[in-house]
Order: C-alpha cells, then sequence, then structure tokens
C-alpha cells in the first residue's frame, strides 16, 4: 500500500508541474501620472472598468502597476518612469507629455498608449495621427479647436472681449506647440493675447496684476498650474481685477473658478482602454489611429460668476454639463 501510494503521488506530481507551468500569463498594464494631471482614482476606475469590458479583469488575467510623480521635479518622474520599465510592463499608459516622453526615455521598446495631449504630432510623439510610425499611441486633446472654443466662450460670457491675458509657461515642454495653437486661435477670433510668462506658483500675483494693467478683460492659461495652491490663488485674483477665467478641467471650476471646456477626463480613461487592450491582443501601435476624445465637458461655476459681477447667458447654461455653486 505505501509501495502503490507513492507511485500515486509521484505521478500526481509529474503532472500537476507542466500544468502549472502552463498557465497563462497575465497581461501587465503599467500607468504613469504626472504630478500635474488631474486623473485621480475616478480616471483610474474608468480605466479598469474599461479593460473589463474588454475581458481583462485584474486578480484574473491582469496585473496594474501605478507610478505617480509625486515631487513635480524631473528628477522625480525619471524615478517613477524607471520604476514601471523594471515592471517590464507590456503596455503603459501615460498622461500628458512629459510623462510620454519619459516613459519613451525609460523603455523604448515598451508599447505606449498617451492621454491628455494637445499636439501628438507638434509634440514629436507621433509621425502623423493616422498612422503613428513607432511605439505611441493613443488620444490627442485637439488643443488648437480647443483653445478656440475657450476663447468663444468666454466672448459669448463677457461680450466685448477683446483683448485676453494668457498665463504662459515656457518651461512645458510643449509650450511651443500650445503657444502657436493659442496665436492661431486668438487671431481667427479676432482677439489680442497679452502674455505674461510664469515660471512657478508665486508669480501668478504679479502676472495677472500686469496682465490687468494692460487692459485684459478676460484669462487663459497654457499649461501647469493646477495645484490646490494655485487655484485658489487664481480665484482669488480672477475675483481681485474681474477677469473671467476659463481653463481646461472640471478640477479648475471645482477650485473656484468661473469656467472650464475639455476633454471627459475619465471617458478618455476609458476610451484608452480600448487601445490597450487592442495592444494587449498583438496590434501594432505604429499603426494604430491617434483617436480623439468621445466626450466633452463644460463646468461652470455660478459663485465665481456672482463673485465677478457676471451671468451666464443661458445658450451657456444649456451647453453645461456641470454647474457649480460654491
Amino acid at each position: 500500500m505505501k509501495r502503490r501510494s507513492l507511485i500515486a503521488l509521484l505521478g500526481a506530481s509529474s503532472l500537476s508541474a507542466p500544468a502549472r507551468a502552463q498557465a497563462p500569463r497575465k497581461a501587465r498594464v503599467g500607468i504613469l501620472i504626472g504630478a500635474a494631471s488631474d486623473a485621480n482614482e475616478y480616471a483610474l476606475e474608468a480605466l479598469r472598468l474599461g479593460l473589463r469590458d474588454q475581458g481583462f479583469t485584474e486578480g484574473n488575467n491582469l496585473v496594474v502597476e501605478r507610478q505617480i510623480d509625486r515631487d513635480g521635479s524631473d528628477e522625480s518622474l525619471t524615478r517613477a518612469a524607471k520604476a514601471l520599465a523594471d515592471w517590464s510592463p507590456d503596455v503603459v499608459l501615460a498622461a500628458n507629455t512629459s510623462p510620454v516622453k519619459a516613459m519613451r526615455q525609460a523603455a523604448p521598446d515598451v508599447a505606449i498608449v498617451m492621454l491628455a495631449i494637445g499636439d501628438p504630432v507638434g509634440s514629436g510623439l507621433v509621425a502623423s495621427v493616422a498612422r503613428p510610425g513607432g511605439r505611441t499611441t493613443g488620444l490627442s486633446g485637439l488643443d488648437a479647436e480647443l483653445t478656440g472654443k475657450r476663447l468663444e466662450l468666454l466672448k459669448e460670457v463677457a461680450p466685448g472681449t477683446s483683448k485676453v491675458g494668457l498665463l504662459a509657461s515656457p518651461d512645458n515642454p510643449v509650450f511651443a506647440v500650445q503657444l502657436r495653437n493659442a496665436e492661431a486661435a486668438a487671431k481667427a477670433q479676432g482677439v489680442e493675447l497679452l502674455r505674461e510668462d510664469v515660471h512657478r506658483t508665486s508669480e501668478l500675483e504679479d502676472a495677472v496684476a500686469a496682465i490687468a494693467r494692460r487692459g485684459a478683460t478676460a484669462l487663459l492659461r497654457l499649461g501647469g498650474f493646477r495645484s490646490a495652491d494655485a487655484l485658489q490663488k487664481l480665484g482669488a485674483l480672477t475675483t481681485q481685477y474681474r477677469l473671467p477665467f476659463c481653463g481646461d478641467r472640471l478640477l479648475e471650476v471645482r477650485g473656484g473658478l468661473l469656467m472650464s471646456y475639455g476633454p471627459n477626463v475619465a471617458a478618455e480613461f476609458r476610451q484608452a482602454a480600448g487601445i490597450v487592450a487592442r495592444i494587449l491582443r498583438g496590434a501594432d501601435p505604429a499603426v494604430l489611429p491617434v483617436e480623439s476624445p468621445q466626450r466633452f465637458e463644460l463646468a461652470l461655476n455660478e459663485a465665481a460668476a456672482k463673485r465677478l459681477g457676471l451671468v451666464f447667458p443661458a445658450v451657456v447654461r444649456a451647453r453645461a454639463t456641470a454647474v457649480i455653486d460654491f
């Protein structure tokens, strides 16, 4: 009996080892988030739901690893990208231009799905929208078109607007592209841009004061300055100088600013999940066209409008997807 038991045990062992070795490898999806991104938990949950819809579920056939640039410096972003590269992901989803570039540097052969990129061609991330030509594809944020739309909104909310202050961030890696798009949009709208360069949050007060002295009656911002501290300062300054402001993210309106217009961040992440899934199934990112966001949101802050002595026109309110009153 002992001999037969031993033979049975050895037989079971010889069968189970190959079976374990043949277990399918789980897909590995990395996420690299920059310090200025508003890709919070709700956006990441949208990504997970999108991947689930595509048949990829954590704990089953998917593993997700997230790295966040906590400090907002080149060094901390490089460290986060390297940590993700060392994890050996199959695909990395990266939000904003700097994280995409950092990830490409850290892992040149890894497929990257980009998000929240205003001009991927002008930024040098892809050869063309129709045929990216490398290891990067994803979604483009339509920077030029959206800047024009924000100018339109400012003119609707503050009729007679002809001079708009522009808080510019020349340290932004895509500043030249953003500035070119803003200037083209302003020319098409018959608006003069009054540019003031800002390198850090502490310079916002002097920059907005200078813009007001130059005769601006509204305000835009290119890149950066989405931290809670920056939003608080912008809210106070736009009220002090009575400058209607239009940003690009809902979080700015929740932070007390007048309005924003841009892609719905959660919807972008869910849309990107479809691109990630295609790459996991073998698609070549070089030939996957860059997609445009499918959902946009116009957010209005009634309390901010009251502080500025403004009333949102009915046609603007009718288009709003979110109205906040605090």
